[in-house]
């Protein structure tokens, strides 16, 4: 099939692909599902636990930064002292900041 046609580009995927079907697929080396499956079996159950748990410094450390913030974040908000207010001052802040002073009434018109 010499044709002197250039080829289009699906000809030519359509020849690469059908050059891979020729290839035979590689076999897994003899006994290779068996040591697989021995050294699964060697394998420690660790569950759910992750990894960095599993040793000693990692959680230490994790455990110290998270008391570390938080002694910071209680020494941080225990300096200001919540502030309490009546509601009549708070009342009375409200209207002044937010009710017009000469309030114009529509009603009557």
């Amino acid at each position: 099939m010499n044709d002197s046609a250039p080829l289009t580009d699906d000809e030519r995927w359509e020849r690469r692909f059908n050059k891979l079907k020729e290839v035979s697929p590689e076999e897994p080396r003899p006994f290779f599902y068996t040591r697989l499956q021995a050294r699964l079996a060697q394998r420690p159950d660790t569950g759910w636990t992750p990894v960095w748990l599993r040793r000693p410094a990692y959680a230490l450390s994790a455990f110290g930064l998270i008391v570390l913030l938080n002694a910071g974040a209680l020494f941080y908000y225990s300096d200001s002292a919540p502030t309490t207010t009546d509601d009549v001052t708070t009342y009375d802040g409200f209207v002044a900041d937010y009710l017009p002073t000469n309030s114009i009434d529509y009603v009557n018109e």
